[in-house]
């Protein structure tokens, strides 16, 4: 969901009133912004979880 946010805001950079229109940011470089961030928050929530699997396989 992020990458296609992150690509769709590349692809509307020129036009901030179809970027208001289609992802609902004020501006592309927000949509990208909040593109980054939901891939961060993402990779964040994957590397946590395998952490804790791996600390309930060992403690099994």
């Amino acid at each position: 969901m992020g990458a296609l946010r992150v690509a769709m805001g590349f692809a509307l950079a020129g036009d901030g009133a179809a970027a208001a229109r289609y992802l609902g940011s004020s501006s592309p470089g927000e949509a990208i912004d909040q593109g980054l961030y939901t891939m961060i928050f993402a990779i964040s929530l994957g590397i946590l979880t395998e952490i804790s699997r791996a600390v309930a396989r060992r403690t099994e």
